[in-house]
């Protein structure tokens, strides 16, 4: 009798922790998906890899502060995109750094503005600029 109150107990437990796992699972950060209660719009700030003009997409290669990792994401854009630091979604190229506001919409991020940094003229121009060449030490 004991032995069969045991396994009960037993069994009742392992179905209930079999379905419990659904309910502490993660995202596999593969399938974007909002949160309850977080905002609609997101931002995404890194460099983008790669652009596809015939469908509207780019790839950029972010850091992730909750996972500590280094990675990428493909963002769409739309006709309501809107742009700063560039004209169009064609400029934008491979190596820019640009911070991207978007929304999960149908499972897909979707950029709704997308802002281009442009490299500041005084890191842009070298040493000699500036009349002056730097030593070994650093110093002018």
């Amino acid at each position: 009798m004991r032995l069969k109150v045991l396994c009960c107990v037993f069994a009742i437990c392992a179905v209930l922790s079999f379905a419990a796992v659904p309910l502490f699972a993660q995202n596999d950060g593969l399938t974007p998906t909002p949160e309850a209660g977080m905002p609609t719009d997101m931002s995404m700030y890194g460099e983008v890899r790669a652009v596809d003009t015939a469908s509207g997409k780019f790839t950029v290669q972010y850091y992730d502060y909750d996972t500590d990792e280094e990675k990428t994401a493909e963002i769409e854009v739309s006709k309501e995109t809107k742009y700063d630091g560039v004209s169009a979604f064609g400029d934008i190229k491979p190596n820019d750094w640009i911070d991207v506001i978007y929304a999960v919409i149908g499972g897909k991020f979707t950029a709704k503005s997308v802002i281009v940094e442009k490299e500041d003229m005084a890191e842009a121009l070298p040493d000699e600029a500036y009349g002056a060449e730097m030593d070994m030490e650093g110093e002018y």
